[in-house]
């Protein structure tokens, strides 16, 4: 990746005191699918921002989503076709909101790798390991994370670790050293978890304004709500194929899919037994089902109406007010005003616009379509007819919404995606202009 070869090759020109702690090796071509965990000192957080941020620009990157925390903030770049999240360590490594591993005790174990500044592998190992067991009071979601501090830490000194883990007693350096000597057990873990934390709380001041940092995000939401919408052939699937690893990459872990609704509540077809389990179920003839008549159309869209509102506010709405999450939903309410035969209903516009008015608005509508004789070809499961229709009546929609874009997918597909992500970037990219 372009972006990160330029931006080590910069921090080393100007001498910035880093220390990328874990994940780094394939670093610095690529991620590895991580994002990336980087100490960055005191002195040099100004100048490694400005360089950031540089590159970023240099790259045709943009800031798409920024968590202020007070030792970690969270920052998430994004190109055309890249993206990268950063994790950065202000001075020091945190537990929740205690300071856990100093500065001096980072640098000091900081080797370089590849051209880039990185924390040697067994006091990556320690970190790592402390960081899960402190944080999440077990070690079951990374095995792996119990071996690797097993065998750095048999290989160290008592005196090796208390200098590193300055912040801690001598007792509990001892039974950190079990780790290298014991087989995991719940036991050892727990008390690891319980003095650990205890220490670090007697030693550190608590933070309020990290808690009241939660709050501001539900002004300036982190994540976003992103719909796709198009007729069967638009190409909906291959658009969002192409367009999720480059924001699983700006959003770490973060990618969340749903067909049609948030799916909170079950689909009427399990709800009465008709189904075992909830399956996406696409009909290779959507057309050629019964539609129910007005009572029986209007109690299934007042169903589902449920779930677009209370779907969004528990489901969706949680994970982007907080997180930098990303939800992907392939169709949406407004497929009501295009295809009101797939969902097995006929109902006059004006009930639609009445549930509109309580529908939670995405962040981002993408509209495809294009030629409708293309569209058909690829896909004949309606009539050349429906999908004119149905593909002039998406395009007047797109006019209607200001958070919406359209795309001509009938076009080369690489152009398509190209010109997808560049309207997510700069609607994304509009909240974190400043």
């Amino acid at each position: 990746m372009k972006f990160l070869l330029d931006l080590f090759d910069k921090l080393c020109k100007e001498s910035i005191k880093y220390s990328i702690m874990r994940n780094y090796v394939d670093l610095p071509k690529s991620t590895g699918g991580s994002d990336i965990d980087v100490w960055v000192a005191k002195e040099h957080l100004e100048k490694f921002y400005t360089i950031l941020m540089k590159c970023a620009e240099e790259n045709h990157g943009k800031i798409v989503s920024y968590i202020n925390k007070l030792y970690e903030p969270k920052t998430c770049i994004m190109g055309i076709d890249w993206g990268v999240q950063f994790d950065v360590y202000k001075d020091i490594v945190p537990i929740g909101n205690c300071k856990f591993f100093t500065g001096d005790a980072i640098w000091k174990h900081t080797i370089l790798y590849n051209g880039v500044q990185v924390l040697d592998s067994k006091w990556e190992a320690v970190e790592s390991f402390l960081k899960e067991v402190l944080n999440t009071r077990h070690c079951n979601r990374k095995e792996k994370f119990y071996i690797d501090a097993s065998l750095a830490i048999k290989s160290m000194s008592f005196e090796e670790l208390k200098d590193g883990l300055n912040l801690f007693s001598d007792e509990y350096i001892r039974l950190l050293k079990k780790v290298g000597e014991e087989k995991k057990n719940d036991s050892l873990i727990n008390d690891i978890y319980k003095y650990g934390i205890q220490q670090l709380r007697i030693k550190n001041k608590f933070e309020i304004s990290c808690h009241l940092a939660k709050f501001h995000r539900l002004f300036k939401r982190p994540g976003y709500f992103v719909v796709v919408l198009g007729t069967d052939g638009s190409g909906k699937s291959t658009i969002i194929d192409h367009i999720t690893p480059i924001l699983e990459g700006a959003f770490h872990h973060g990618i969340h899919y749903e067909h049609l609704r948030p799916n909170l509540i079950p689909d009427i077809g399990i709800l009465f037994g008709k189904r075992q389990k909830e399956k996406i179920e696409v009909s290779p003839h959507p057309h050629d089902v019964k539609v129910s008549g007005f009572l029986g159309s209007l109690c299934k869209f007042l169903y589902y109406l449920q779930d677009y509102i209370w779907g969004y506010l528990f489901k969706i709405l949680p994970s982007i007010a907080l997180y930098s999450h990303v939800y992907i939903l392939d169709r949406y309410y407004y497929d009501y005003y295009i295809d009101q035969k797939r969902a097995k209903i006929l109902l006059p516009k004006w009930i639609i616009k009445i549930g509109e008015f309580f529908v939670p608005k995405p962040d981002i509508i993408i509209c495809l379509g294009g030629n409708p004789d293309v569209i058909y070809k690829r896909k004949p499961e309606t009539s050349l007819e429906e999908v004119r229709k149905q593909t002039t009546q998406l395009k007047k929609f797109a006019e209607t919404k200001n958070n919406s874009v359209w795309i001509d997918t009938t076009v080369d597909v690489k152009i398509s995606i190209n010109k997808t992500m560049e309207a997510i970037q700069e609607m994304m990219s509009k909240r974190f202009s400043k």
